[in-house]
């Protein structure tokens, strides 16, 4: 991801319920949820919800967000 700063990232309070796969708690599962959607394999009932930094677009990088927040560095 050229041109990413991780500084940028500074608060998740910024972003949405990371909690895309509704188990109760956030962490590489959620991430890998998106990643399944982007490849095609399933259609999730509620879309925006996997919209992670809300901009009206779900791409690779609403998982990385989940990513960096399972790491901690977010």
């Amino acid at each position: 991801m050229a041109g990413l700063s991780c500084g940028a990232m500074t608060s998740s309070a910024e972003y949405r319920d990371m909690d895309v796969n509704n188990d109760g708690r956030v962490s590489l599962a959620d991430a890998i949820c998106i990643l399944n959607y982007l490849n095609g394999q399933f259609e999730p009932t509620d879309l925006d919800k996997f919209d992670i930094d809300n901009n009206g677009v779900v791409s690779p990088m609403d998982a990385y967000i989940i990513q960096l927040r399972d790491l901690g560095l977010v």
